[in-house]
């Protein structure tokens, strides 16, 4: 990497990337399509490795049946799609989205309601985009730490990071503050 951007004098000569020369620059082809606009830095996404894609895949399908219930009106799960917040345009593992997929078909969420990262090996980084969704206004945020053995709920959200920070053990079950029918309990998939 540039350990240029390691001298603060230099760090603050450094131009941030906007949101929407990111998306431009996705368009003509101009960066990879594995990365992500963190704080105005392009990121190179990481490999998944089977136990992250198997919790995404079991998480996904334990969503969407609560969410086919009904009770929740217009919502939808989004999994690894564009959030366009105002420096980043992070792809949240999952997030649960207010309105209809319909409604994004010509532009990205600007927020969402829950999103969920698990987190293996990119923990400085999901603790990161915990302030950037705070910011963005997003409900709630679960940070998915399966080698720490526990999931972190994060709500009561303000411009200046989340009000409220919950560790939850893998043997109890992490319950959605606004999808209430919505658990999961880690240790069912640990072995």
């Amino acid at each position: 990497m540039l350990t240029i951007l390691d001298e603060p004098e230099m760090r603050r000569h450094a131009l941030p990337l906007s949101v929407s020369g990111y998306e431009k620059m996705g368009e003509l082809g101009l960066i990879e399509e594995k990365t992500e606009l963190i704080r105005g830095v392009i990121f190179e996404k990481m490999s998944k490795s089977p136990l992250h894609s198997g919790l995404i895949r079991i998480f996904l399908r334990t969503i969407q049946a609560v969410l086919d219930g009904s009770l929740y009106g217009d919502h939808f799960v989004s999994s690894e799609q564009p959030l366009r917040l105002s420096d980043s345009c992070p792809e949240p593992d999952l997030a649960i989205i207010g309105g209809r997929e319909e409604d994004f078909l010509f532009r990205h969420p600007e927020s969402a309601r829950l999103v969920i990262e698990v987190c293996l090996s990119t923990e400085a980084l999901d603790r990161e985009k915990a302030r950037i969704y705070s910011e963005a206004a997003v409900e709630e945020y679960w940070l998915v730490l399966p080698e720490k053995n526990r999931i972190e709920r994060f709500s009561t959200p303000s411009p200046g990071g989340y009000g409220e920070h919950t560790i939850i053990p893998s043997t109890e079950s992490c319950t959605s503050l606004i999808f209430p029918d919505l658990q999961i309990r880690l240790a069912d998939w640990l072995i």
